[in-house]
């Protein structure tokens, strides 16, 4: 299966620094929103609450009852706080960046 179906998981990406961050994806419904956090349950009933900041980048005006709703987060210890929130992609949208005939620019080899 695709990425963009991906429910929830944990994956570990390079920090720039010779170091390494896990990062969590979610997508589901909101379930509780604040000004500080916000709470996504997934279709197979994973619930977990994500904290927001300032340097959370939001796309859209997610609301809570909102469905198809993707967080990314990084994960420190127990808390794990939201780097971007935003509504999913509904089946046959397009994602940015990618051509209407559905593949994505190829990258230059020079």
């Amino acid at each position: 299966a695709a990425l963009r179906e991906a429910l929830h998981g944990d994956f570990v990406v390079s920090n720039g620094s010779g170091g390494y961050t896990t990062e969590r994806l979610q997508t589901g419904d909101v379930t509780e929103l604040s000004a500080t956090s916000v709470t996504l349950t997934s279709k197979d009933g994973y619930k977990q609450t994500y904290t927001l900041d300032t340097s959370t980048q939001k796309t859209g005006d997610v609301k809570t009852g909102d469905t198809n709703v993707t967080v990314v987060a990084k994960v420190e210890g127990q808390t794990a706080t939201a780097t971007s929130l935003g509504k999913g992609f509904e089946p046959g949208q397009r994602q940015p960046g990618q051509r209407r005939g559905g593949s994505y620019p190829a990258r230059p080899t020079s």
